[in-house]
């Protein structure tokens, strides 16, 4: 199988930021200096970057997106809190909707991502928490995992790692800086010499589009 032809798997890993655990290069140098960021990719108006964490014994990489947007506060948290907007932006996704809400500050969202055969569907239930801090024009949305709120599928794996961050700054009239952070220590689908590079251009390719949407 080519690597071409891995592209719409490895879409799914993209979308929720996945890197492996399991390190096949021992003296891998992109594992020195854990916690230290590193520079990605920038183009497009959006500049990523990654970490090694290292939890209980196991090494995964955090990612981090940062873009300046023309487009107000209020209508970026609004477009990104509304989960029908996600397949606009995010690539593999076979359907994202928003559950019940605990408040208006608070609610589930839960999202296919679509693989094709032989490998199963993935799903992930997650809890978006979203504060705000209008004396310093900030708002911030976190995503939890929660893997049991929603019954299991037949068919389709349930995710039950995954954390997220959204960080929306006002800078000006119309203006803002998003930063996303996501991590994710599930183990690998693919070996990294073959995953990392796809991962890379779909994860920032994926920050490109969502920052043409915001300034539509």
């Amino acid at each position: 199988m080519t690597i071409s032809a891995l592209f719409p798997i490895l879409s799914f890993w993209i979308a929720i930021t996945l890197h492996p655990v399991n390190n096949p290069f021992p003296n891998d140098p992109d594992k020195k200096d854990p916690g230290q960021w590193k520079d990605a990719r920038t183009s497009g108006g959006v500049q990523t970057y990654f970490r090694w964490i290292n939890s209980d014994g196991v090494s995964f990489r955090e990612r981090r997106g940062e873009m300046d947007i023309d487009c107000s506060l209020p209508e970026a948290v609004r477009i990104i809190s509304d989960a029908q907007y996600t397949n606009k932006w995010m690539s593999g996704i076979d359907e994202s909707k928003n559950l019940n809400y605990l408040s208006k500050n608070e609610w589930y969202t839960y999202t296919i991502f679509s693989i094709p055969w032989p490998f199963s569907k993935r799903d992930l239930v997650s809890l978006n928490q979203m504060t705000a801090d209008p004396a310093q024009g900030v708002t911030t949305i976190n995503v939890i995992c929660k893997e049991k709120y929603v019954p299991l599928k037949p068919d389709i794996m349930r995710l039950d790692d995954y954390r997220a961050q959204w960080k929306f700054m006002k800078t000006g009239d119309n203006k803002i800086h998003l930063t996303f952070l996501a991590a994710s220590s599930a183990p690998p689908a693919f070996p990294r010499y073959i995953q990392d590079p796809v991962i890379e251009r779909m994860f920032h390719n994926n920050l490109v589009r969502l920052k043409e949407l915001l300034q539509e």
